[in-house]
């Protein structure tokens, strides 16, 4: 066959007809390996909220207990490899261990076990005394011990300041000066966030106060205070813990000036705080039934969420900006993507970036995520590794042509060299009329 003058087509040897057959195996069998070890947590996820939605309540009992040790077997026999990389996957390893400690299900197992074992042949039961149901258990009751519904809501405030409420909404809000972001019968905290010098109209969070109101039992009245470069590992008294045997309030220094966390054990919650950069992250975990005992009027950003004038589109910001075009909004997303945040997390992040250009709020929102993951486990189901709403063809289309101008250096070179030119085409002149 001729391929064009000079060109013979050769047929392929059987030898080499061999050898690009084996390639294109390899290279299926290794597509094939690629797809067959992808991350399975989805599935380990979706099998353990199928089990809770069978009547499995969230609290210490057998039911519960084996859901979690079910699904922790699940993720442990993922290969680690093949997850590489994916954040909700290492979160949930360390959190599910915590869930199985709070709800104490190592001895609640044991005890299910024991009354289940068969006796040995030939054994007799012991005799029991007026009634043939077992008493129960005694069981470790400590009054500052939180003792109600284990059901638990979690709220976070990161970054530009982007809020995530205890109902799972998500914001992303200007809410300059100080704002309460709950406060009930046990404990208050507000924030205070600053105008970034961008004129985007973002704010970010430089200080924190938190107010453990006290409890006649488990805890004295407390001031924890926090702000851009000051992140203490104790309350303002100096103190680090309060009630009985210190263990009705804690402040845990996790990394000195960067993580530091707030335990209220009476009321089954937990603050964590965190600086990266020059703000301040932070998030929450509360009873769902002492987030309920607040009225419907109450100002509070992790309950009603930021009033409607402070709430940030981000359709409308790109078309206010001047400082944003496509180049600058792709190596934003390509930051972003390189820590594995997801979802609102990764909007947020780009958003952050794109007001900012601090590298820093990417950490702001991979931790945030972390914390939410670990705070409140089944919050991570319903997030989804999708593109960034940036990458929408609206907000696309909001953006203003790339500059092609040249920079004022570039510019006055140029100038000069086209002074330069018509000079010596002057002079040129000049000697060809005299000549």
């Amino acid at each position: 066959m001729v391929m064009g003058r000079g060109q013979r087509f050769h047929r392929a040897s059987p030898a080499q007809a061999t050898a690009v057959i084996l390639y294109v195996l390899l290279i299926v069998a290794m597509l094939i390996s690629t797809v067959s070890s992808e991350c399975k947590l989805k599935k380990c996820s979706q099998r353990y909220s199928q089990k809770l939605s069978e009547n499995v309540r969230r609290n210490p009992n057998r039911r519960y207990c084996q859901a979690l040790v079910d699904y922790k077997k699940c993720v442990m026999d993922i290969p680690p490899r093949s997850c590489r990389g994916e954040l909700n996957y290492h979160s949930t390893l360390s959190i599910i261990p915590d869930l199985m400690e709070q709800n104490n299900c190592e001895a609640i197992l044991a005890e299910a076990e024991a009354t289940t074992t068969p006796l040995p042949s030939g054994a007799t039961p012991p005799a029991r005394r007026g009634t043939a149901v077992p008493p129960p258990a005694p069981e470790f009751y400590d009054t500052c011990d939180y003792h109600g519904e284990r059901s638990y809501k979690s709220c976070s405030l990161f970054g530009d300041p982007h809020l995530r409420t205890f109902d799972g909404y998500f914001q992303t809000c200007r809410v300059a000066g100080a704002w309460p972001v709950f406060y009930n019968k046990y404990v208050a905290a507000q924030v205070t966030n600053v105008q970034l010098l961008h004129g985007s109209g973002a704010t970010a969070t430089t200080k924190l106060s938190v107010i453990i109101k006290g409890h006649h039992e488990c805890a004295d009245r407390k001031l924890y205070l926090a702000q851009t470069g000051n992140l203490p590992g104790a309350f303002v008294d100096g103190t680090k813990s309060s009630g009985p045997g210190g263990r009705g309030v804690v402040v845990y220094e996790i990394v000195p000036d960067k993580h530091v966390e707030i335990h209220i054990r009476y009321i089954g919650t937990v603050i964590i705080i965190r600086q990266i950069g020059e703000y301040l992250l932070f998030s929450v975990r509360m009873p769902e039934e002492i987030i309920k005992r607040q009225g419907p009027e109450d100002l509070q950003l992790c309950v009603r969420g930021c009033p409607g004038r402070e709430k940030i589109d981000y359709v409308e910001f790109l078309k206010q900006t001047k400082d944003v075009d496509k180049e600058k909004l792709q190596s934003a997303i390509a930051k972003c993507r390189k820590t594995n945040v997801i979802d609102v997390y990764l909007d947020s992040c780009v958003f952050d970036l794109l007001t900012t250009s601090d590298d820093n709020f990417t950490n702001a929102a991979e931790n945030a995520l972390r914390d939410i993951s670990r705070l409140q486990p089944n919050a991570s189901l319903s997030l989804h590794n999708r593109t960034s709403v940036f990458e929408d063809n609206k907000i696309l289309a909001a953006l203003p042509p790339r500059r092609n101008s040249a920079p004022p250096r570039t510019r006055s070179s140029i100038t000069a060299y086209t002074h330069f030119a018509i000079v010596l085409l002057a002079l040129w002149a000049s000697h060809r009329l005299t000549t």
